[in-house]
């Protein structure tokens, strides 16, 4: 485990950029929504992210409400990504919500959105706004306040780095 981030990515985590523990990293938002469509499966709204990461919960962080023991971020992560699973899962069984790697959204990012009549319906989605796209969760890399249940981040499309990734959603049939 190295503490300097820019020896990350790009393939320089060795064994665990092949290792089917570790989440993918190195993805943006246009090679999910190339690929993902092929196998089935989607990215998750916004609005479905955040009801999965919160579970139920109010607090900043669900399951037990600690950051400490939900996820892997910049104080206890010796700055690397871990195995997924090995912090404690949400009220949903759900793992590394907070922390480990960013995920992307369908959403494009709006930041006056949850202010509009489009967000008051069920599962609302944002698909109007800037050029950017809206990524969830914090990271391995991230202070605690980026990876709180509701915090809002947004990059370019196109943008990969060795903290991003993305949660797949399986539509019901």
């Amino acid at each position: 485990t190295g503490t300097n981030p820019s020896n990350y990515g790009s393939g320089s985590m060795g064994d665990k950029k092949t290792d089917p523990r570790y989440p993918v990293d190195m993805v943006s938002w246009e090679d999910c929504e190339r690929e993902l469509p092929r196998l089935g499966l989607g990215l998750p709204t916004e609005a479905q992210w955040e009801y999965a990461c919160r579970a139920g919960q109010a607090g900043p962080y669900s399951g037990t409400g600690s950051l400490d023991e939900m996820g892997w971020y910049g104080s206890n992560s010796e700055f690397s990504a871990h195995s997924v699973g090995t912090k404690a899962a949400n009220q949903f069984g759900l793992h590394d919500m907070h922390g480990n790697v960013w995920e992307w959204c369908e959403d494009v990012y709006d930041a006056n959105f949850y202010g509009t009549p489009e967000a008051a319906g069920p599962d609302p989605v944002s698909t109007s706004g800037s050029g950017y796209r809206v990524y969830r969760g914090g990271s391995w890399y991230s202070s605690a306040r980026y990876c709180r249940s509701a915090y809002r981040h947004w990059i370019p499309p196109d943008f990969r780095n060795f903290n991003n990734g993305f949660r797949p959603l399986r539509p019901l049939p």
